[in-house]
């Protein structure tokens, strides 16, 4: 029986979600045994898990950028494949670290480093993937909101899991599962990949006398940020509240495992609320997105993410209220977040060439995750400094102050 073209691409797009699915429960089992690690069985301090997360997200500063450009040229798919065998292997020295009893904290800042280096191909990777697979700019949107639907769903379980799994065995167990999980998501990328080359006719030879094409800059990805409408601002916004949660991503685990010791369940709990909080803003982003301009979908979701990070600072003053205040916050950070993220990359995805979406992708992530590490060490050691609601104050203070700024810029554009 022939398969028609366009069979070949529905088949493609599942290989792609399938193998994103598989990619966040692996990805998320690997570094929740991190954190366990690092926050139980070595007791770092604030500072220290503020190190860990800031070399996590080093790569995002450093290497984006080339890293676009490596999509760009490998193709996204395949970007996507590496990045999914370099977890197994990272994986894989994780296992025998924790086997030999050899994992210090100068280890725990390695791996985070490598998962880091391998977790910005995938994610540089995913956006391209995204409009690869789509016929037109509408369909960009639906299939990011699908991609993040399923890192949503495998969100929902695996924290909850992965919780009451460490609380009884072994940490290597979970990092076993997640080499698997990961293992798998690799073979779905190869697999859409081989299928997608199937079904993509090949392109027509140049004219002699054209030559080859000037291969796009390193550089241009950024300059297309510049001449996308809207994107300047946006891009702004999210950076400030990507360092607010850098900041709160440091102290947040610390609060719950150290200062108000609810426990790694409870731990789990929250990631498994926030996840289902977002599975179910990821599927309304499409319609939200739609009916709301780009402009208004962002100026009023920046002043939601101010107000929503107060949230955990009242935990930390009225402790008894606080696992109601973390668990209310962790579904309402996630839902705001999950709609503004969709069409911040739906918006960059649908106004980009495919020849420099890569880049373009790198670009993007290095403005908006590039002050991830600064914020994630120095919310740490305010901690340690200055103390904790000093810290935690400055979160909604960094998303408060930008979507000011995001309103003043829409007021001069007008």
């Amino acid at each position: 029986m022939t398969t028609t073209p366009d069979r070949r691409q529905r088949s493609v797009t599942r290989g792609l979600l399938a193998g994103n699915l598989a990619d966040a429960v692996g990805t998320q089992l690997a570094q929740y045994s991190l954190v366990f690690v690092a926050l139980v069985s070595l007791q770092v301090s604030q500072t220290q898990f503020g190190l860990v997360n800031s070399m996590g997200s080093a790569a995002f500063l450093l290497l984006a950028v080339p890293c676009g450009a490596l999509v760009d040229r490998a193709g996204a798919l395949t970007s996507l494949s590496l990045a999914a065998i370099g977890k197994v292997a990272v994986g894989g020295l994780l296992l025998v670290s924790l086997s030999r009893g050899e994992l210090d904290f100068a280890g725990v800042l390695a791996f985070s480093v490598l998962f880091g280096l391998v977790s910005l191909l995938a994610e540089t990777s995913q956006m391209a993937a995204a409009k690869l697979v789509s016929k037109d700019g509408a369909q960009v949107g639906r299939v990011v909101a699908l991609m993040t639907s399923a890192d949503r769903a495998a969100s929902i379980a695996v924290p909850a899991v992965v919780g009451l799994a460490l609380a009884r065995w072994w940490a290597g167990n979970v990092v076993m599962g997640a080499m698997l999980c990961l293992g798998a998501a690799a073979w779905s990328f190869l697999s859409a990949a081989r299928r997608h080359r199937q079904s993509t006719p090949p392109p027509a030879p140049a004219p002699e006398a054209a030559g080859r094409p000037p291969r796009p800059a390193l550089l241009e990805g950024f300059r297309q940020l510049a001449r996308t409408p809207h994107l300047p601002a946006i891009t702004l916004l999210i950076a400030a509240g990507n360092a607010g949660l850098a900041i709160g991503d440091t102290l947040e685990a610390v609060l719950i495992l150290q200062t108000l010791d609810l426990g790694m369940g409870f731990f789990g709990i929250q990631g498994a609320v926030a996840a289902a909080a977002g599975l179910l803003a990821s599927l309304a982003a499409p319609r939200i997105t739609a009916h709301l301009p780009v402009g208004t979908l962002f100026g009023w979701g920046g002043l939601a993410q101010a107000l929503v990070a107060l949230l955990p600072l009242g935990g930390y003053l009225v402790p008894t209220a606080a696992p109601v205040l973390l668990l209310v916050f962790a579904a309402a950070w996630a839902a705001v977040v999950t709609v503004t993220n969709i069409a911040g990359s739906a918006h960059l995805a649908r106004a980009t060439p495919q020849e420099v979406l890569g880049r373009s992708s790198g670009a993007y992530r290095a403005a908006t995750m590039g002050v991830v590490p600064v914020f994630a060490f120095l919310g740490g050691w305010m901690s340690d400094q200055w103390g904790m609601v000093t810290a935690l104050s400055i979160w909604p203070a960094l998303t408060l102050g930008a979507t000011a700024v995001y309103w003043w810029s829409r007021s001069r554009a007008k």
